[in-house]
């Protein structure tokens, strides 16, 4: 997507090349999608191709039409592949997303990089392997990290799903609860939910005995990753400690009825945002699905460092 197809043979001799597999519904890939942007429109003509590779973790995300909406909302430029079956990511022997692989004219790895972490130092090495190759020196060094920072405490991903092995607490009711800090990482279901390898599904969702969820988690925003069957627009309301989400306490994706109450409308399966917090601590969200078939893939955590990346 985005160029015309074409082989890593093509540039040999003629690029350094910057491989860097990515995933449009992990926070951690989110993230990095910035500096891939900046680093094409700042080094392209001086010899950098920078090449997306998409390897999905999700059933639906094997579907090329929502890696295209995803380019799309992110406002992409670089060619990004479709590795659908995960050819790429097995030739690379890769590990997780997002993961960096600098290519020298030669065709060789000449560094990688696993990890949002350290995209100062990728740079570095671009622009090194720039200069062994045609001489290029940027005029002004690129910007660098600053140390010394208290980003808090986030709660890791959580992923649902028998293949995934999530663990999750069956109750009769969600009751009101005290929060603590032991607890963090804890999901509860309550009501009629089939466990499948990939998500959990809620099979019922009217009245009391309908299909709810709760999480504790710490950390500046908490992100959800959800699909659904059919093409019924379907909503999941949202509740932060036991309360309805505000502008203050909401996520970029939600929305609020005629009686105030905050939910997001589930248009297509991605990553929503859901909730973002000004100081640190335990919270507990409560998902309520209005549409039986709606499907929870996993929920993922900003800390108070990391929650500054490009939104929908």
């Amino acid at each position: 997507m985005n160029s015309q197809p074409f082989s890593i043979e093509r540039l040999k001799g003629r690029r350094v090349v910057l491989v860097s597999f990515i995933n449009p519904n992990a926070v951690a890939s989110i993230r990095v999608l910035g500096a891939l942007s900046r680093w094409w429109e700042e080094y392209a003509l001086d010899g950098l191709m920078v090449i997306g590779v998409h390897s999905p973790d999700y059933d639906f995300d094997r579907d090329p039409a929502h890696l295209r909406k995803a380019i799309q909302r992110f406002g992409l430029k670089f060619p990004v592949i479709v590795d659908s079956q995960r050819e790429l990511w097995k030739a690379y022997s890769n590990e997780g997303w997002p993961a960096h692989y600098l290519i020298d004219p030669d065709g060789r790895i000449i560094f990688e990089r696993l990890g949002e972490a350290g995209a100062d130092e990728v740079e570095r090495e671009i622009l090194d392997a720039l200069e062994r190759f045609n001489g290029f020196r940027r005029a002004q060094p690129p910007p660098q990290a600053q140390p010394g920072e208290d980003c808090g405490l986030a709660t890791q991903p959580i992923y649902l799903g028998s293949r995934r092995g999530g663990k999750v607490i069956q109750l009769s009711r969600l009751k009101v609860e005290t929060v603590g800090e032991s607890r963090d990482r804890e999901v509860a279901a309550a009501g009629p939910w089939v466990m499948e390898p990939d998500l959990m599904r809620a099979t019922a969702t009217t009245g009391e005995s309908g299909a709810k969820m709760r999480l504790i988690y710490r950390g500046a925003e908490a992100l959800g990753i959800f699909s659904r069957m059919g093409n019924r627009l379907s909503r999941i309301y949202l509740k932060q400690d036991t309360l309805w989400l505000h502008s203050g306490n909401a996520g970029a994706d939600v929305r609020w009825d005629a009686a105030q109450h905050s939910y997001i409308q589930l248009a297509e399966p991605r990553l929503y945002y859901l909730s973002k917090n000004k100081s640190g601590g335990m919270h507990d969200l409560v998902l309520i699905p209005d549409d039986p078939g709606t499907a929870f893939h996993g929920f993922e955590f900003s800390n108070f460092c990391l929650n500054n990346y490009p939104h929908n």
